[in-house]
């Protein structure tokens, strides 16, 4: 038994011995009982003394006309109380990498090349050159390297509703009339 369940059992049975103890010394007759009338419609009991006029819980107390007696007892129930709260259970962070990798491209480049082409030189040509210089040209694949925007990329939080079963367990009291039997019934006295 765990705490909550030691402090109902002893309430219950406070409330249970308070109750006993009150109508064991109660001078009120035992059949007396609330909204009913004894049996017997002679005079009225008066040999027998009231009880205090203090009400303490689980004791009888007179009623207004002085003729029956009740008794009264708080009864307690759990219920329960369920509620929500917000705890953390992941951190998420949007962080962007760099990746490498390799890309081939095919450029056509042109370079230029030299032949040699033989031409007989004839009598009335004209004079001999004396070696021209001819630059030759080539191409080469030139990079550049530019860093565009691609896309764009949002973290959106979405709330996700479910239900759950959740299964407790409740207490509540009941009361009971317990009843002994008059050691020493009263008789009128005359």
């Amino acid at each position: 038994m765990d705490a909550p369940e030691i402090w109902t059992a002893l309430a219950a049975l406070a409330a249970a011995y308070i109750v006993g103890r009150g109508a064991a010394r109660s001078r009120w007759p035992l059949h007396a009982v609330p909204g009913r009338r004894p049996a017997e419609p002679a005079e009225p009991a008066q040999h027998f003394s009231a009880p205090p006029a203090e009400r303490t819980e689980g004791s009888l107390r007179p009623e207004a006309d002085g003729d029956s007696a009740a008794a009264e007892v708080t009864l307690s129930e759990e219920r329960l109380q369920v509620d929500r709260r917000r705890r953390p259970h992941e951190r998420v962070r949007l962080r962007k990498y760099v990746v490498t990798e390799y890309v081939t491209v095919r450029v056509p480049v042109k370079r230029e090349e030299v032949s040699l082409e033989r031409i007989p030189i004839e009598e009335d040509d004209g004079e001999p050159g004396d070696g021209n210089d001819i630059v030759l040209m080539t191409e080469e694949p030139v990079i550049e390297k530019q860093v565009v925007a691609r896309e764009r990329v949002r973290l959106h939080k979405d709330v996700m509703t479910a239900e759950r079963e959740i299964t407790e367990t409740v207490r509540h009291e009941h009361a009971e009339v317990e009843r002994d039997p008059e050691p020493n019934p009263m008789e009128e006295s005359r």
